[in-house]
């Protein structure tokens, strides 16, 4: 489902991006970032089929830089390390 998730972040000086998750996209998920032109600036693929990598994303600063950093949830991923 194309938006079902949907945040705006600040992750670098050039301005504002829409960050859009699409957690059934090619199996396991993606997340695409556009700038303010809706020009894609980047595709990241979720790591695991089925995880629906995507279905949330959460734009904040959690390192102190005064960008945001991006969370993206991934629900039913699944480690099977043995730990």
């Amino acid at each position: 489902y194309f938006g079902m998730s949907v945040t705006t972040a600040k992750l670098s000086a050039e301005g504002v991006y829409t960050i859009i998750g699409v957690p059934r996209a090619g199996g396991s998920g993606k997340v695409y970032a556009y700038n303010s032109d809706f020009q894609l600036l980047l595709a990241k693929e979720g790591d695991q089929i089925g995880s629906s990598f995507g279905t949330t994303v959460c734009a904040v600063d959690l390192n102190g830089d005064s960008l945001d950093d991006l969370v993206v949830g991934a629900p039913f991923f699944s480690d099977t390390t043995d730990e």
